[in-house]
């Protein structure tokens, strides 16, 4: 399972047996989809299974923009691109939910080949096999579609080629709007180099930023309809640590009769949860810097854009921070370098597929992210 390259290379030319990694991953990936079927069907024992997680939760959104456009304002927070490339797929599948489960899939397997043309064989392998990663990219959930430009950002600023990483992270915000907190972290490399002139790559995400802005102009009647919707329709506010778990202890959705396996998920549950991955994310974050590579203090920035903000919000983002931690995707080449020998990727592994079991069935039959 293990590849021989050193960790500590990013963006340099890969032997010849690039190839054949690239297909075995795609072939642990898609294993693990269908692992994340089988555990659904399973635990419902219903040939509607795939229907029902396919139609569950934040999928019903993007589902109804693509088929109904938008009839509530609170769905103006999810951005059109996803439901639009739904909508064009309706046209030769006239199923929203097929349609989605299709789009979904077939660009998750973009994100681990330029995970492995960044970091290498052994990072995009123990990123892809991740649960969270496993599931939200199995069911029709969005987080994929931004998730592949902002690694594609990541990887062509590497390669310095700042003009095609300002256009990829411009389209990531264009596809998830809250992505606009990630691009301070761009200046780093900037800086740390003194290469201002680099500062051309702001130049397609301030314009997406503002294309996001005149979009809700002319929606919404009001520029910043983003902040007040998620405010009010979502209830999402900034605060700190504390008072978000607080609202995990005492919120009005973690109070819910939420039952899996026939146990009640306890507010305390969600609470713990959030606070597994945080670590998680937070220590590979803190692993990067011991690595030895040039750009390791840029990967370490970037993650920390993308996990601290999500440490202070209350609300219903609190709920899915396990999910939106993803576009932190960088902690996986700090792990790496702990996983020196077959055994610690079995284990890995076999934890992963637990965990994975547990979210693919409690998403489709209760709620995780």
């Amino acid at each position: 399972m293990m590849s021989g390259e050193n960790s500590s290379t990013i963006t340099k030319e890969r032997p010849q047996n690039t190839k054949r990694e690239i297909i075995k991953l795609l072939a642990i990936l898609a294993i693990g989809k269908l692992f994340v079927l089988l555990c659904t069907f399973l635990y419902h024992h219903s040939a509607s299974f795939l229907y029902a997680m396919s139609t569950s939760w934040d999928c019903t959104y993007y589902q109804s923009i693509a088929t109904s456009g938008y009839t509530r304002m609170t769905q103006y927070v999810f951005s059109p691109i996803y439901p639009g490339l739904i909508e064009t797929l309706d046209i030769i599948i006239p199923r929203a939910w097929v349609s989605a489960l299709i789009i979904t899939n077939i660009v998750s397997f973009v994100f681990p080949v330029v995970v492995y043309k960044t970091f290498g064989y052994k990072t995009a392998l123990i990123a892809i096999i991740f649960p969270t990663y496993l599931v939200f990219t199995t069911i029709p959930y969005s987080d994929i579609v931004p998730l592949v430009f902002f690694a594609l950002s990541v990887f062509l600023l590497l390669k310095e080629k700042i003009i095609e990483s300002s256009i990829a992270a411009g389209l990531a915000v264009l596809c998830a709007f809250h992505a606009v907190w990630m691009l301070p972290a761009y200046a780093v490399d900037t800086l740390k180099t003194k290469r201002f002139k680099n500062l051309v790559f702001y130049i397609a995400p301030v314009g997406a930023a503002i294309l996001v802005l005149l979009w809700f102009k002319l929606k919404t009647d009001n520029f910043m309809a983003y902040f007040s919707l998620e405010t009010e329709g979502w209830r999402e506010h900034f605060g700190t640590p504390f008072s978000q778990a607080k609202w995990l202890i005492d919120g009005w959705f973690t109070n819910e009769s939420w039952k899996i396996f026939g146990m009640r998920l306890v507010p305390a549950y969600w609470l713990v949860r959030n606070l597994i991955f945080e670590i998680f994310y937070l220590a590979g974050a803190i692993l990067i810097l011991k690595n030895q590579n040039k750009h390791r203090i840029f990967l370490f920035i970037y993650s920390l854009f993308a996990i601290i903000p999500l440490l202070f919000v209350t609300g219903t983002p609190a709920i899915s921070i396990p999910r939106l931690l993803l576009p932190a995707f960088p902690v996986f080449f700090g792990y790496t370098d702990l996983m020196k020998k077959d055994w610690h990727y079995r284990v890995y592994c076999g934890a992963c597929l637990l965990v994975t079991a547990w979210i693919a069935i409690t998403q489709t039959y209760c709620f995780f992210a």
